[in-house]
């Protein structure tokens, strides 16, 4: 059996990886990292919004496309603190 050693490092390296595959999921289909990251309801509308400006005109849907991808990273980042957080009181007990 192998026990893993939850410290802030792996944590840190495993969100990382989370973090940048929400954002790279995002660029290949709106609202898809948000999706991933829990939050279904707000990548289903980033999908919708950016589906709706690329018909209407593509400007606004590359727009939408990219607030995609940039929250998608963010929502990783504010996860990843989250998770060391957690990870570091668990350690201390």
């Amino acid at each position: 059996m192998i026990t893993v050693v939850w410290t802030p490092a792996t944590v840190h390296l495993l969100t990382r990886k989370v973090k940048i595959m929400a954002a790279i999921l995002s660029l290949f289909w709106p609202g898809l990292g948000q999706l991933i990251l829990g939050k279904p309801f707000f990548g289903l509308l980033l999908f919708v919004l950016a589906v709706v400006g690329y018909f209407a005109f593509v400007v606004p849907g590359l727009l939408v496309h990219a607030y995609a991808i940039y929250h998608a990273h963010q929502l990783g980042r504010k996860q990843q603190i989250a998770d060391i957080a957690a990870a570091m009181q668990k350690g201390s007990r």
